[in-house]
């Protein structure tokens, strides 16, 4: 459906850009605009989310090396490169290698049958002439935004380009977080700056991160791996690994200020 674009037609989104959106960052909102926007039990973990961030306790996916999830893959989004029956969304940075496929010829989503969460889910889109609308569902549920959010999450957006910005707004549903669907207004600037050194580079994350969290040399000095039982052996099929990180860590941080206070420091 939509407009039927050929190279021709196609609009013109080339360079790189930089942006994001009002509700893609958690901590730039007042927390009393968001806490309203969510469910009881959302509003619980945001609460902690934020005192914990306050402590500077806060839990990151770039510390774990693990990848950002959908939000930051709209947040950080670079290059968007349009053609007749898709477009790619790419991103690159410390732990970021972003790439989003949206298919515009009319192929519709996945078959139910064959359905799961991805990490920046499965996106399909039409032309509005010049404007780009999207529908993403199978989002892999994780935290970023304003909130973390499910496997539940869909999401809609429209892109146009006025000038040198990429304008656009993206609405998020998910009714285990939301009360209401949520609004956001994107907007991404082109780059002047062309210099060869800021072109977009791919990040390991292990690069700068160092190796994997379980892997560690031990004290016989050999390259060893973290089990099950160790204290800081790290889940990896744990759904909510910043809710066991701000449990356990407020357990700890509770124990260091009664120990700082007991020894007088």
């Amino acid at each position: 459906g939509g407009t039927q674009h050929t190279w021709e037609t196609m609009p013109d989104w080339r360079g790189r850009f930089v942006g994001g959106g009002d509700r893609l960052e958690g901590g730039s909102n007042p927390a009393s605009s968001v806490v309203p926007m969510l469910t009881p039990q959302y509003q619980e973990y945001f609460v902690q989310d934020m005192w914990a961030l306050a402590q500077r306790r806060s839990w990151g996916p770039n510390a774990f090396c693990l990848p950002g999830g959908f939000m930051t893959s709209v947040r950080d989004a670079e290059e968007f490169i349009a053609t007749p029956d898709r477009v790619w969304i790419l991103g690159a940075g410390n732990n970021r290698n972003y790439i989003r496929w949206i298919y515009t010829d009319d192929s519709g989503h996945t078959a139910e049958d064959f359905q799961y969460p991805k990490w920046h889910g499965e996106s399909i889109g039409f032309w509005d002439g010049d404007a780009l609308v999207v529908h993403t569902n199978q989002i892999r549920g994780w935290k970023g935004g304003l909130t973390e959010f499910t496997d539940a999450l869909e999401t809609v957006e429209r892109y146009r380009r006025v000038g040198d910005t990429l304008e656009g707004e993206i609405t998020f549903y998910d009714d285990a977080v939301y009360v209401r669907p949520v609004h956001s207004k994107l907007y991404y600037e082109l780059e002047t700056d062309t210099r060869p050194e800021l072109r977009p580079l791919y990040n390991s994350c292990t690069d700068t991160n160092g190796p994997s969290t379980k892997v560690h040399m031990d004290e016989r000095g050999f390259l060893n791996e973290r089990l099950p039982g160790d204290p800081l052996y790290w889940d990896a099929t744990d759904p909510r690994p910043w809710g066991t990180f701000m449990n356990e860590s407020e357990v700890r941080h509770r124990r260091y200020l009664e120990s700082a206070e007991a020894s007088g420091n």
